[in-house]
Formats: structure tokens, C-alpha cells, sequence
């Protein structure tokens, strides 16, 4: 037997231990990075109850997200993964409220810290650096859900159309057409406003 194969064969056999331990003798166990997806139901909202409806819409910058854990509100003794972003308001399209705040915070269900993620599926996204509008939905002082879920956050895109790739769905539904710019969104909620 020639050095090379004794080194190979234990080498083999090293692994083969360390894979044991490494899974455990007892059984497989849960692997280091690990996803919780949450379902939801949308329920399907026009724009007029989007802006009717929530507590206000901005328009504005996403200055930058930070993602955290916090005690889950959908799940009984649980922890979940939320997104925070925070967003300097440029324009408040509807302001029943009277807010006046030139940032808001905006919680998201799902994100990732480690290797550990939670996939909320039928919640918006936000990127930092884009430009959005927003239906806010108050949870405590100056926070803020999405009113709507995914149908109430919106890009706002260089030619001033509405939608990401992944929110163009959502337009159709919302808008009742398939493609919305800014300008027509804002002339569409002063007409429900009056």
C-alpha cells in the first residue's frame, strides 16, 4: 500500500467521523442556516381604499433598513425577523392624521440575520437609496406597518412609472392597469381626498 492511499484512506475515514459528529449519531440534525417562510392572504385593495383607508401616504427616500428580532404578533410565544426601514418623507400624499414627521419607520415581517431568515411571503421589500410611496398603517409612535401588505409600497422608478419587477403584479390590482406613473397615482388620490 503506498503512502498516498493509507493518506486517502484515512482521510476518508476522518471525514466520515467528523460528518457523524458533526450530524450527530442519533439522527440528522437541523441544519446552522434555517428559513421560516409565513403564507399570507392578500385581500385585494383598490387604490381609492389604499388611500382611504390607511393612516397616511408618503412619498419618499429610503435612507437604510435594519433588521432585527422581535417578539412575534402572529405567532404565539415565538420570535420573528423583521425589517425596519427607515424612510425621510418627501411628500405626504394623504394625511388624515396630521403627522409631520420627516422620517418614518416602516416594520416588514421577514429578512436576515446570520444565516438564519424569515421568508414573509406578500410583504414589500425596501431598498436602500429608492425612491417610494408608501400607505402607512400606524402601529405605535412614528412606526409603521405597510397598509395592504405588498399592494401598498411602491418604487417609484427614474421615468416616474410605479413598480419593481416583483410589484408590477400588484399594479394591475391596485390600478386596475398595467402600467401607473406617480404623477396619475397623485391625481387619483386628491380625487378621493375631496
Amino acid at each position: 500500500m503506498s503512502k498516498k492511499t493509507l493518506v486517502v484512506g484515512v482521510l476518508s475515514v476522518v471525514l466520515s467521523v467528523a460528518a457523524g459528529v458533526s450530524y450527530g449519531l442519533h439522527g440528522i440534525r437541523e441544519p446552522r442556516n434555517s428559513a421560516v417562510v409565513v403564507s399570507s392572504i392578500i385581500i385585494s385593495r383598490s387604490v381609492d381604499e389604499l388611500a382611504a383607508n390607511s393612516y397616511a401616504a408618503v412619498i419618499g427616500i429610503v435612507e437604510g433598513t435594519e433588521v432585527v428580532r422581535e417578539k412575534s404578533a402572529i405567532r404565539p410565544d415565538a420570535v420573528d425577523i423583521v425589517t425596519i426601514a427607515t424612510i425621510k418623507v418627501d411628500k405626504y400624499l394623504t394625511n388624515p392624521n396630521n403627522l409631520s414627521a420627516p422620517q418614518v419607520k416602516v416594520k416588514t415581517l421577514g429578512g436576515m440575520i446570520g444565516e438564519e431568515s424569515m421568508v414573509a411571503e406578500g410583504e414589500p421589500k425596501f431598498v436602500t437609496g429608492t425612491r417610494v410611496v408608501v400607505f402607512l398603517n400606524k402601529l405605535g409612535e412614528n412606526e409603521f406597518s405597510v397598509y395592504g401588505a405588498a399592494q401598498g409600497k411602491f418604487t417609484i422608478n427614474e421615468d416616474g412609472t410605479l413598480g419593481t419587477e416583483g410589484e408590477r403584479p400588484f399594479i394591475s390590482t391596485v390600478f386596475d392597469k398595467e402600467t401607473m406613473t406617480i404623477s396619475e397615482l397623485e391625481s387619483q388620490i386628491a380625487a378621493v381626498a375631496k
